[in-house]
C-alpha cells in the first residue's frame, strides 16, 4: 500500500512479510507541497491518478474486498492529511476491481480458466471520479 500506515504486527505462525514488496518509505520524510499531485488518499488505502478522473489502486482496498466504496470522497495532491491540505477532493462514482482477484490461492479446478491462482493475484482496481 502507499498509505504510509505502519504494518500491523504479524499473527502468530503467519508467513513473514516481505517489506520490499511494499510501496512506502521506511523513513518518514516531508516532501515539498504540491510535489505529488497524482497521489490519491482514500483513508486506509491510496492510489494514483492515471487520467484526470481515473485512479489506479488495489482490489483488496475496494468493496466488496475492502473499505473503499462508491460516493466516498478521495483527496488528491495532499501535503498534510492531519489538516486536509490537499489540492482537490472528489467523490468516487464507479469502481471496477479485477474480476479474477482473490485473497486466497486457488487450484486449477477452482478457477474458470483452469489455471492456478496465487493468493492476492490480480490485486488491481480502477476508480472513476
Amino acid at each position: 500500500c502507499t498509505s504510509g500506515h505502519k504494518i500491523q504486527q504479524q499473527r502468530k505462525n503467519a508467513p513473514p512479510i516481505d517489506l520490499s514488496l511494499r510501496i512506502m518509505s521506511p523513513i518518514a520524510k516531508e516532501v515539498t507541497r504540491g510535489a505529488y499531485p497524482w497521489l490519491v488518499y482514500m483513508g486506509q488505502c491510496s492510489g494514483t491518478l492515471i487520467a484526470p478522473t481515473v485512479v489506479l489502486t488495489a482490489a483488496h482496498c475496494v468493496k466488496p474486498h475492502g473499505p473503499i466504496h462508491v460516493n466516498q470522497v478521495v483527496y488528491m495532491g495532499c501535503h498534510s492529511m492531519k489538516d486536509r491540505v490537499c489540492q482537490e477532493a472528489r467523490r468516487i462514482v464507479q469502481i471496477w476491481a479485477h474480476e479474477k482477484f482473490t485473497r486466497v490461492a486457488l487450484k486449477p479446478e477452482q478457477t474458470g480458466d483452469g489455471m492456478p491462482r496465487a493468493a492476492n493475484a490480480y490485486d488491481v482496481a480502477v476508480l472513476i471520479l
